[in-house]
């Protein structure tokens, strides 16, 4: 019962021996490690008022220092005109974090506004052009050539 080839009743190892062979024991840490990291990187948690979405830059120059535009799809099953998707504007104040959040810094505190001249954008953020320094360069150095941005209203 204490060797190494301990069996069980039907033939198989036991967990016993699955624990003390070294070549077994290596391929479950590694699994476990594995698992782990992608809970921590690839869990996602809906969060009601928020969405993800790719930044891009105001083009027509109408946003202040501080101030985005957003326009997304409505969660509803009703569809517009045409069957196209109805969209909402977001207005009022709003998080902004860039994905990864590195630092509890990167996490901005913005005006969402509405701007008829941007309407054509659709599921983006919109960051302003002017300021002392970007928005997005604020939020652990990202820029606007694909990164994406977590936003919460």
């Amino acid at each position: 019962p204490d060797s190494v080839l301990d069996k069980s009743r039907d033939g198989g190892a036991t967990i016993d021996f699955v624990m003390r062979e070294p070549f077994f024991r290596s391929l479950l840490q590694y699994k476990y490690a594995l698992e782990v990291a992608k809970l921590k990187t690839k869990t996602a948690i809906p969060i009601p008022e928020g969405a993800n979405l790719l930044g891009v830059p105001d083009d027509c120059a109408c946003l202040g220092d501080r101030e985005v535009f957003l326009r997304v799809t409505k969660e509803s099953e009703t569809k517009g005109e045409k069957g196209e998707p109805e969209y909402e504007v977001i207005e009022g104040p709003l998080f902004v974090v860039r994905n990864p959040c590195l630092h509890p810094g990167d996490v901005l505190r913005l005006t969402a506004v509405n701007k008829p001249q941007l309407h054509h954008v659709k599921d983006c953020i919109v960051f302003p052009t002017i300021g002392s320094r970007p928005l997005p360069d604020q939020t652990s150095g990202g820029d606007l050539d694909g990164d994406t941005f977590t936003c919460m209203w």
